[in-house]
């Protein structure tokens, strides 16, 4: 594998088919792996999974999702205090955090803490868990499911990593492209790249990384856990102040080869339209095919480089559990006392990397659809043999284990 291609997916299909389309134009994409890791399991997802005939893809799944976990921790116990009750209301009311509100006196609300967590999990998985990676000296990139990316995305990658192993080895990341506004015409920019200090705003969307980057993120797992700031990316700002070696610098193209078509969904109210978006992009890129594939990329400009804190703390992340459950995700070991429905066997199976060992123990069976069974899951695929999941009564089980043994498709 030269590249593997991860994506945060939710639910936004229509978003999905947008970047799976961008990606079916790109030269060089049956090179990559694409790795989907979904927190919903949805049929029309799978389907659109399945559909990718241009690269090999691979599926992985969120095992603390709010679809799995309603009721109970990590989703909305309702034990859990209501977010503006206050903390003396909370403490006389005895509900399960009352001892944990956010810096703001604000408590845990699910829908939000699950994005940091799928996250972490997610980049955790792939640099050690997933088979096709492990031992990967190359890159991985990160994406989410309403991202879109440029016909030269990936001729542009190569040239961007060798760009900085030769003129930027400091720089500890590379981005696809930022969130500016492009108008107009490509000429003299298409080919040109700035060195910057990384900044969780501008350079989230296509992050690149090396094992050695990904490495020294691991080493700051407490920081990363325990930072009061739902988002992962402005928890990431914090890390290159508050924890990591070097405040992070990175290279990025001055014309984007990495555009964003979800201006809705958690941090936005406005209603979604993808395919107009998408069709503003297509237009963009259409009148400027004649300046993409550069030959060469050159370092334009180097800005000032300076350490950058958070210039806020947002909050939503007081609770201890989510600190708990975070560390444990990023060591392959969910902490049984905060997620209760897990047991050791569980975990047992989760850690054990031979195959042969992990098949023969007892205290681990076979499944195929996470959700069999699952009260509000119609449509779903019923359960065959071949699929794999943790050994426990419930449904959630399943979906635990098949982010071990995944859906792959090979290339066509």
């Amino acid at each position: 594998v030269a590249v593997a291609l991860v994506v945060q997916v939710h639910e936004r299909a229509e978003h999905l088919r947008i970047l799976l389309d961008s990606l079916r134009r790109a030269p060089g994409v049956e090179k990559v792996l694409l790795v989907l890791s979904h927190d919903v399991w949805s049929a029309e997802l799978n389907a659109l999974a399945a559909s990718v005939d241009f690269c090999a893809v691979l599926q992985i799944f969120f095992p603390f999702s709010l679809q799995l976990y309603p009721g109970e921790f990590p989703g909305t116990d309702p034990r859990d205090c209501p977010r503006d009750v206050g903390q003396a209301a909370a403490l006389r009311l005895g509900c399960l955090n009352a001892h944990y509100p956010d810096a703001f006196g604000h408590y845990r609300e699910s829908s939000f803490t699950q994005t940091k967590h799928h996250w972490w999990w997610k980049l955790h998985f792939v640099w050690e868990r997933v088979r096709a990676l492990r031992e990967h000296p190359g890159l991985v990139v990160f994406l989410e499911e309403d991202h879109y990316l440029a016909p030269d995305f990936y001729h542009v990658l190569q040239r961007l990593w060798a760009l900085r192993q030769r003129d930027c080895p400091e720089c500890q990341l590379l981005s696809l492209g930022t969130y500016a506004t492009v108008r107009g015409s490509f000429a003299g920019r298409a080919d040109k790249v700035e060195v910057k200090t990384w900044k969780s705003t501008e350079h989230n969307m296509g992050m690149v990384l090396a094992r050695d980057t990904y490495q020294q993120l691991i080493a700051c797992t407490d920081a990363f856990c325990t930072y009061d700031d739902y988002n992962w990316d402005w928890t990431l700002q914090h890390l290159t102040v508050g924890c990591l070696p070097h405040f992070w610098k990175v290279l990025v193209p001055e014309i984007p080869r990495i555009f964003h078509t979800g201006d809705c969904g958690m941090h936005h109210k406005k209603s979604c339209q993808p395919s107009v978006q998408s069709a503003k992009i297509d237009s963009l890129l259409s009148s400027n095919q004649q300046y993409l594939f550069p030959e060469t990329l050159t370092i334009s400009k180097r800005y000032s480089m300076t350490p950058l804190s958070p210039h806020v703390k947002n909050g939503g992340w007081g609770d201890i559990r989510d600190h708990e459950l975070l560390g444990g995700e990023g060591q392959g070991q969910p902490m049984e006392q905060f997620a209760g429905s897990l047991n050791y066997a569980c975990v047992h199976c989760l850690q054990e990397s031979n195959y042969a060992a992990w098949t023969a123990d007892k205290r681990c069976t076979r499944v195929e659809n996470p959700l069999e069974g699952k009260a509000g899951n119609k449509g779903q695929p019923r359960a065959r043999a071949g699929g794999w999941a943790k050994h426990r009564t419930s449904s959630v089980s399943a979906a635990l284990h098949s982010y071990r043994f995944y859906r792959t498709r090979p290339n066509r």
